[in-house]
């Protein structure tokens, strides 16, 4: 009776075979024989890599339910590997596929490499991951369907088809994985493609979307159609102009796009995790406007020049990114909850004006404003403006590292570990008209020492700045400038006299660290001040300063250059005995005098009041 039970079944086992070969087109079963592992039957194997060993190219191994305490390499082509139940059938190691046209379906197992080609595998639970790995043009022309799947790599395997699983994790496509298919998959995080030329088409992406890596143009020639993030569109456009988009955005990518508009959208889901929401690549004239994104790692990547953000809302993450954005402009928008609200990398000439920036506390590598070279390169960022923004609640508020020639102007931060850090070879960059104010630090800048280099940061400019209710104000070990010659910034631990009642102090400022000073502290933390920097008291000849003298008088030979410290202003007016001669709206504020005689040299500036300094002068 036992024997006829087994046979029963065996021939219910071929039978199976026979119609899993049909319905999914595979080579027929009778190019070879059929091996069994586990089970009852007489001359079964007990592991599965017995019968792999014992097979030919064409054989078929069918394994019994049951549980396979073993990793798996199948090196011979033309194997089939079929499992009695997918979800009894269980093989605790990996599977390791060396050979072509090796098919494996019905397993629960830990995972796949494949280093071969034109392979099936389908009707699996994979457990951990799965690779499509090997030497380019080598794991190709595989097909991977209708499996329950946890991530996927592809490096350097084209040409492979993944169609309709639901991958319970990310799909990774890498060095140089080309035209491979994804279709009508359920994706539950994200897609990360370095490579060319792949079709993803009527997947499901829910909580994640499409990440692009870095390349040339004709890296990113993809067809992205048909694909949602969790409902909603996912846009990729490439070489597309002069479109407006709104409403329910899932990702949006553009590629090599002109004059594109995003405007009245929603980005981004309360409860799920998006790596990006818009990515902007070799686009030209990009606008972002009145747009809110929510919980993301960047919701806004910008690696094209003249891109603007505007009036948009940011929540949870990393706002924006500008990265080889040359000229790209972000303002008047509202980040909260941030980890970092706009960082610049390999970026010139971008204006960041008029945001609100809050992140979420004092933890470790949290930024307002990081203006930097990545650690691992010397991409820097130089001349990029950021002004009129108000930065809380950050590790860093600001952090300048190896980026010269920038300006931080008229900035408030506040309740920092550190509000403005400035670390490695980053030189000149120029700090005034900021409040910095309740933070355990409120400048720092600081010299690298890596073994035996040392590496650091000079000749940056700080000055009319208030320095307010910081744990400690400043620290310094490089060589930096704390006053404009004339003028330098309001700390509130400075106790020394002002005899002169001109507003500044008499005695200089000592920053901590290795002897810097602000040799022009101011009194107050005045909202608007106006003096005359040059000319001042004393004989100038020929613009330079020769004698000093003890009232206010100068005497002058040849022309001269007049310059004004101010700051809370919008503009700064230069008179002659009374007569107004020149009118300058931005700093440096400044006017050559040509003419000769004796004046009253006065200058007025205009903010919330108007203030005035004068000087008499004796041109020759």
């Amino acid at each position: 009776m036992y024997g006829g039970e087994n046979i029963t079944r065996k021939l219910n086992i071929l039978l199976l075979i026979i119609l899993l070969s049909i319905s999914n087109n595979s080579f027929s079963i009778f190019d070879g024989k059929i091996l069994y592992v586990g089970g009852e039957g007489e001359g079964n194997y007990t592991t599965i890599q017995e019968a792999i060993n014992d097979a030919m190219p064409g054989d078929t191994i069918f394994v019994y339910s049951g549980v396979y305490e073993e990793n798996i390499t199948i090196t011979k082509p033309r194997l089939t590997l079929i499992g009695e139940d997918r979800n009894a059938t269980i093989i605790t190691g990996k599977v390791s596929i060396k050979g072509d046209f090796t098919t494996v379906r019905n397993f629960t197992l830990k995972g796949f490499s494949i280093y071969s080609s034109k392979n099936v595998i389908e009707q699996n639970v994979v457990k951990k991951f799965m690779v499509l790995d090997g030497i380019k043009g080598v794991a190709n022309e595989n097909l991977i369907r209708n499996n329950v799947l946890y991530d996927i790599q592809l490096g350097q395997a084209c040409y492979n088809r993944i169609e309709n699983n639901t991958i319970n994790g990310c799909v990774d496509i890498i060095f140089d994985a080309d035209n491979n298919m994804i279709y009508n998959n359920t994706i539950s995080k994200r897609m990360f493609i370095v490579s060319a030329h792949e079709k993803i088409i009527n997947n499901r992406f829910i909580g994640g979307g499409i990440s692009i890596g870095y390349g040339e143009k004709e890296d990113y020639i993809h067809e992205i159609v048909n694909n949602t993030v969790n409902g909603r569109p996912l846009y990729y456009f490439y070489k597309k102009n002069n479109i407006t988009i709104t409403g329910e955005i899932g990702d949006i990518i553009l590629v090599d796009c002109e004059n594109i508009t995003i405007e009245n959208a929603t980005a981004g889901f309360e409860n799920y995790y998006i790596t990006n929401l818009a990515t902007l690549i070799f686009c030209k004239n990009i606008t972002i406007k009145n747009t809110a994104f929510y919980n993301f790692f960047y919701a806004v990547e910008v690696r094209s020049s003249r891109a603007k953000i505007e009036n948009c809302f940011f929540k949870d993450g990393r706002a924006i990114l500008l990265d080889n954005a040359d000229g790209s402009i972000a303002r008047n928008n509202v980040i909260k909850d941030s980890g970092m609200g706009i960082g610049f990398h390999a970026t010139d000439y971008a204006i960041v004006e008029n945001n609100y920036i809050e992140g979420k506390g004092k933890e470790s590598y949290r930024y307002g404003l990081y203006i930097g070279a990545w650690y691992d390169d010397d991409y820097g960022n130089k001349y990029n403006i950021c002004r009129n923004n108000t930065i809380k609640n950050f590790t860093y508020g600001i952090f300048i590292f190896e980026s010269s020639n920038n300006f931080i102007i008229n900035n408030s931060i506040e309740s920092c570990e550190t509000g403005i850090f400035i670390q490695y070879l980053a030189d000149e960059n120029e700090i005034r008209e900021n409040l910095i104010a309740n933070n355990e630090k409120g400048i720092v800048i600081e010299k690298l020492i890596a073994g035996e280099y040392k590496f650091y940061s000079d000749n940056n400019k700080i000055f009319y700045n208030k320095f307010i209710g910081n744990t400690l104000n400043a620290f310094d070990n490089c060589s930096n400038i704390w006053c404009d010659g004339c003028v330098g910034n309001y700390w509130d631990d400075y106790n020394g006299r002002d005899k002169d009642g001109d507003g500044i102090g008499d005695l200089p400022y000592t920053i901590p660290g290795e002897g810097n000073k602000d040799y022009a502290p101011l009194m107050q933390p005045y909202e608007i001040f106006v003096k005359i920097k040059k000319p001042s008291r004393g004989i100038y000849i020929f613009e330079r300063k020769a004698i000093p003298l003890p009232f206010d008088f100068s005497i002058i030979v040849g022309k001269i250059r007049a310059e004004a410290s101010a700051f809370g202003v919008k503009k700064i007016e230069f008179y002659l005995n009374n007569e107004l001669k020149h009118i300058d709206d931005s700093y440096p504020y400044v006017w050559e005098i040509k003419e000769k005689g004796l004046f009253t040299f006065k200058i007025k500036g205009y903010g919330k009041e108007i203030r005035e300094d004068e000087i008499k002068i004796w041109i020759i």
